[in-house]
């Protein structure tokens, strides 16, 4: 099954580049490639899921790393403690994902199909595919620039992208809504035919920070009007270019070591 890790790469590829306006598809993803590292980046963070029953927070570490010919994301749950040990891995590659999966109480590494990228990270309202598309990974070949826009005063640029029906998210298309200052994504609507599923934001532009040139969200907010639920995302630190062992993405070895 194609995915979008052809685009990813070609995003990560690209020289940082002097902000501009954003009139394409093209100038989009020379924008986007300013925050890009050039290695590697982990963030700690953490995620409070709200829904009819109450609340519930999840502490997590995602790590990303260039792997030449594949990117790899590895996230380790921290907290609450009947989570904590379970370790996602993902490998994007150029024709498809792999991912696998470690359950501490079972003490086993499962592949998983791609289409769990689609399902909700451990009872939020993010998935994983969610949050690749908010952080402006996809293949801009199959975006459409959609035109331009404000938020809270700031120069804005819209993108449409279709979903290969092929691989079923729980949605059709996605509208993101880049901030042309910071070249990150501030709004994500995510459709399937009946209209809304969910909508993932930034609020305000005191949710994003930025260090040596690079921004990043702060507090990310989805919510899923058909479920009743909302998730707010929080990162508390975030480093870039850190040396991390590659065993961390190699699927034998992911669920044993830590940056």
């Amino acid at each position: 099954m194609k995915r979008f890790a052809s685009g990813l790469l070609a995003v990560l590829a690209l020289p940082a580049l002097a902000s501009e306006p954003i009139g394409s598809v093209a100038d989009l993803r020379s924008c986007v490639a300013r925050n890009a590292p050039e290695k590697s980046m982990v963030q700690t963070l953490r995620m409070i899921a709200t829904d009819a029953e109450g609340a519930k927070q999840l502490s997590l570490r995602m790590s990303h790393m260039d792997l030449q010919r594949e990117l790899g994301t590895r996230v380790e749950a921290l907290a609450p403690p009947d989570l904590a040990g379970a370790v996602f891995l993902m490998r994007m590659g150029q024709i498809e994902d792999l991912m696998y999966l470690y359950l501490p109480s079972i003490q086993r590494i499962r592949q998983v199909s791609g289409a769990m990228s689609g399902e909700p990270l451990w009872g939020t309202d993010f998935s994983y595919e969610d949050l690749k598309l908010f952080r402006g990974l996809f293949d801009y070949q199959q975006a459409e620039f959609a035109g331009s826009g404000r938020w809270h005063g700031r120069r804005t640029a819209e993108v449409k992208v279709q979903i290969d029906p092929a691989f079923d998210p729980g949605y059709r298309s996605v509208v993101l809504r880049f901030d042309a200052q910071s070249c990150l994504v501030v709004d994500a609507r995510f459709d399937d035919a009946e209209g809304l599923v969910k909508q993932v934001s930034i609020d305000h532009p005191d949710d994003i920070a930025q260090r040596d040139g690079r921004y990043w969200a702060k507090r990310i907010r989805a919510v899923s009007p058909r479920e009743g639920t909302e998730t707010t995302l929080l990162i508390d630190e975030v480093a870039f270019d850190v040396d991390l062992p590659l065993r961390m993405f190699n699927p034998r070895s992911f669920h044993l070591v830590s940056e």
